[in-house]
């Protein structure tokens, strides 16, 4: 319950904070840990540890299934071949087993855009090389 209250005065504050329409990195981790972390470590986690998927931490300007900590990748991911640009990013949470069929990947999506900006925002602020 605390941790409820938490994030609700955290979102509250961002949205007052952030012009509307601004996606920022913040806004990006806030949804990353309730939409995403079950199964990703967030990329700015002091160790790039895995979980069910890969490590997050670099991922833009990565291509697809070619994290070496990362033994589980999916034939598919890895045949994709496409590097993780923020456009390439945005198609794939939209609908991500309908851009890489056969995807260990079971999330459904991030079906509002201005979510995918945010998450992406936070990926492409921890992905610096």
């Amino acid at each position: 319950m605390k941790y409820a209250l938490a994030f609700a005065l955290l979102s509250f504050s961002l949205s007052l904070s952030t012009p509307v329409g601004a996606q920022t990195p913040a806004q990006g981790k806030a949804l990353f840990l309730m939409r995403c972390a079950s199964c990703h470590v967030p990329p700015d986690a002091p160790v790039q540890a895995t979980r069910v998927g890969p490590s997050l931490r670099g991922v833009v300007g990565r291509k697809s299934g070619t994290l070496a900590t990362f033994p589980r990748y999916t034939r598919a991911m890895k045949a994709y071949g496409q590097v993780w640009t923020p456009a390439a990013l945005d198609r794939y949470l939209n609908a991500p087993q309908q851009v890489v069929k056969g995807t260990a990947m079971s999330f459904p999506g991030l079906k509002k855009p201005q979510e995918r900006a945010s998450v992406i925002a936070y990926l492409k602020a921890n992905s610096t090389r």
